[in-house]
Order: C-alpha cells, then structure tokens, then sequence
C-alpha cells in the first residue's frame, strides 16, 4: 500500500535560489490581465459588445492601478491601523469602483453591461485563484510545532 505523501506544497516562499519568487510566479500574479487583453480578440469573434470589453477593461485595471499606489502606500507606514486603513479602504473602494464602472456601461448599452459584468466575473475568479495559490504563510509560532 503506497504511503501518504506528507510534504507541503511549494510556496512562493521555497524559492530555490533564495531570491524571493520565481519569473513564472511573478508572470502569474498579472494571470487577470492577460485575461482582459486575450477577451479582446474573443469579443471581436463572438460579436459581443466592444464597449462591454472596454467597460470591464477600464473598470479592472484601473481598479489594479488603485491597488498597486495603496498597497505601495500601506507598506510605507509603520502605523497599523494606518496600514488597516489604507487596506480596508483600497478594497472597498476599488470594488465600488469596479461595479460603478459596469454599471454605466450597462446604462449605456444593456448588453455591453452584461458583457462586461461577465468578463469582469471571470477577470476576478483568475484573481482570486492566483491570489490564493500564491498567498504567503502565516508567520510560524511556537504552538504550532507543539
């Protein structure tokens, strides 16, 4: 009867050289965006609204952009609840900032909306899968290798 496997998973932590994470792995965290910009050429075939791509481009890297300035801005601060802040901040604000911009281009044209909404739904699963696979482990404490 084969063993169990007991190792734990490579995380971005375990890179070989020590450096911190590998080129594919950084090349993964940007995964979303690829997505956006391979949609262009899948709206254009399927005839879906152009503006539902541009709707969902605008409102997910700008989004992007909003987390990367707070985030740089949230780990220049030695103030936890400054960093809370900024990061409880940056999350609710980029997400109304997402869904207002689907929303008006759903104003603008019905099934524009619905195009975007939906490149947006699948633009934030990629998100969410890479930010889970890459996520970094908690620190160790003493409890856990009791």
């Amino acid at each position: 009867m084969p063993a169990l496997a007991t190792e734990t998973l490579p995380t971005v932590e375990d890179d070989s050289r020590g450096a911190g994470p590998s080129r594919a792995e950084r090349v993964l965290r940007y995964l979303d965006l690829a997505v956006i910009a391979l949609a262009l050429p899948v709206f254009l075939i399927a005839g879906l609204p152009l503006l539902g791509w541009i709707g969902a481009t605008v409102g997910w890297t700008g989004q992007r952009l909003i987390q990367a300035v707070l985030e740089r801005k949230a780990s220049q601060t030695d103030d936890p609840r400054g960093f809370f802040r900024l990061m409880a901040g940056s999350l609710i604000g980029r997400s109304w900032f997402l869904v207002l911009t689907i929303f008006a281009t759903g104003l603008i044209e019905r099934e524009a909306g619905l195009a975007a909404a939906l490149l947006a739904l699948v633009t934030f699963t990629t998100y969410l899968i890479v930010s889970v696979v890459f996520r970094p482990d908690p620190p160790a404490t003493e409890e856990a290798g009791k």
